[in-house]
């Protein structure tokens, strides 16, 4: 898989310990950055409405976690390294890459454990998110370059 090989690349043998210290700055300096402030806000209405919020990323646990703990995500799910006996990654991603189905099969997994709630929402912006979008109640494929998303189930466009 070509993203495997890019880590391994380029982080290959590098500690964990500093692979977090970088996950924690790029965490905290540069991922709201790169959020539209349209579905940040759709978060927080999901939030103050007391939905369970679970962030699903095919990125990297390093950077994402500690941003999903300070924005107040109940739960982080993404892909994650292979951490070898020394303590360094090897590049390789444990489980494998969390795209596509194995969104799906992730998310089952936690609702295994916590229950399903009685309604779900997700949203997403690559084909990667589409069997995600499927199997929630509504999910919405959102568009990158506009504020606008589509109902996946009704196919609706909304702004």
């Amino acid at each position: 898989m070509a993203k495997e090989v890019l880590l391994r690349k380029s982080i290959g043998g590098t500690s964990l310990d500093d692979l977090r210290a970088d996950g924690r700055c790029f965490a905290e300096h540069f991922v709201a950055k790169m959020l539209r402030a349209d579905m940040m806000e759709r978060l927080r209405k999901h939030q103050e409405q007391g939905d369970c919020c679970v962030l699903v990323s095919a990125s990297l646990d390093l950077y994402l976690e500690p941003w999903a703990k300070r924005i107040g995500f109940d739960y982080c799910i993404t892909s994650s390294l292979v951490i070898d006996v020394n303590g360094t990654a090897t590049g390789a991603l444990r489980g494998g890459n969390c795209f596509g189905e194995e969104k799906v099969h992730r998310i089952k997994r936690l609702l295994n454990k916590i229950g399903r709630p009685s309604r779900s929402y997700a949203y997403g912006d690559s084909q990667g998110d589409i069997p995600m979008l499927s199997m929630v109640d509504e999910g919405y494929r959102v568009q990158k370059s506009i504020k606008a998303y589509t109902n996946i189930k009704h196919q609706e466009f909304k702004e």
